[in-house]
């Protein structure tokens, strides 16, 4: 059948738009993320993709990775290993997609961890310090982060140096804080020492009184919180209502900023282990150019995880470019396997044959009035 004119013009139209998409389907690296998007850790998502992102957009205006931009797909997970799951699954049938990036969560990392080993595709990053999952992920699991037992272990010899020995815990009723007490009795073991408390506060939204009011009679000078997202906001809101205030410790998953907008000033003095160096110092390497992609992007940003992020994406596009072109899952997955030792700038990532456990680095910080840290 002969083409009219309008048709002709029409199918040209068509073609000349399949063809720019072919070339830009070409041209783009894409890397997948499951994460909590609209849950209790929301922000804690936020804060990692902020960084994520700003290290991506730097490497893309500077011509992407063997001419290559890269894209970065991130879908919603509530925090729910089974969302997570589904979401994977989606990721991992989009033949483009040839690498995972900061998947957020104990459970969830936990429960899609299978699917990543048998579909062979690398994931960097995963923002969990369980050594439980750190022991249970295979060889295409790349951790850029210390474990929760070494961010414990920190902050009880920090105590212990302090003439602190009076430590209680709360945790979080999930995979998440039952692995971190475990830590938490083992680091309290070794000083010889018996907890205070243990309580747990349920799940990641924590609401009610009855944990607070353990705290209260058991009367420690310390409390380690095993918690993250809106469970330790609403933890530390209900301690101050109630006027428990011995010094109360984090793990690195705690954000500052969502404290302090909850309990403002309160927020003083509470100590958080971080498993990057702090964002504002300028004796790193990495911090200075974390510095300076916030300032040529116009969007500077401070926060640890923040950092957390700009490094695991930079891990990833180290694999990227180590990775011949075309990149597919299997050439990402052989030139991150070759990682040895890389020096990001004062932070180091140490690889083997053996361990994927990149990094033993862990620094406290104590939180000011304005939710900002000092070392």
């Amino acid at each position: 059948m002969a083409l009219t004119a309008r048709g002709l013009r029409a199918c040209t139209a068509f073609c000349l738009a399949l063809t720019a998409s072919l070339t830009l389907n070409a041209q783009t690296i894409r890397i997948g993320q499951s994460a909590d998007q609209t849950g209790p850790v929301a922000g804690i998502t936020k804060e990692l993709n902020s960084g994520i992102m700003l290290y991506l957009d730097t490497v893309n205006r500077n011509g992407g990775v063997h001419g290559q931009k890269i894209e970065f797909v991130t879908l919603d997970d509530g925090y729910k290993p089974e969302q997570a799951k589904a979401n994977v699954d989606k990721l991992i049938k989009d033949s483009r997609v040839v690498g995972l990036l900061g998947i957020l969560g104990t459970g969830v990392n936990i429960a899609v961890s299978p699917q990543v080993e048998a579909a062979g595709i690398p994931l960097v990053g995963p923002l969990s310090g369980s050594p439980e999952f750190q022991q249970l992920a295979g060889p295409h699991t790349y951790h850029v982060r210390a474990s929760y037992g070494d961010e414990v272990r920190a902050m009880i010899r920090h105590l212990t140096s302090s003439g602190i020995t009076r430590i209680a815990t709360v945790y979080m009723d999930n995979a998440f804080g039952k692995s971190a007490l475990k830590h938490f009795e083992a680091a309290m073991a070794d000083k010889q020492l018996s907890p205070t408390a243990m309580v747990p506060i349920g799940g990641p939204d924590f609401k009610g009184d009855a944990p607070v009011a353990a705290l209260l009679k058991a009367e420690p000078g310390a409390v380690i919180l095993l918690t993250a997202g809106k469970a330790s906001v609403n933890f530390l809101k209900t301690a101050m209502d109630q006027n428990l205030r011995p010094l109360f410790l984090g793990l690195s998953v705690i954000s500052a900023s969502e404290m302090q907008a909850a309990i403002g000033k309160d927020v003083r003095g509470m100590v958080v282990a971080q498993v990057v160096p702090s964002p504002a110092s300028g004796k790193f390497a990495i911090v200075r150019e974390f510095q300076k992609a916030g300032s040529d992007a116009g969007t500077p940003l401070n926060t640890h995880l923040a950092l957390e992020g700009f490094i695991a994406a930079k891990v990833m596009v180290e694999g990227l470019r180590r990775s011949p072109a075309p990149i597919t899952r299997q050439s990402l997955q052989d030139a991150l396997s070759g990682i040895s030792r890389v020096d990001l700038g004062g932070y180091n990532i140490v690889f083997s044959a053996t361990s994927r456990l990149g990094s033993h680095f862990v620094d406290l910080s104590m939180v000011r009035a304005d939710g900002s840290y000092a070392q």
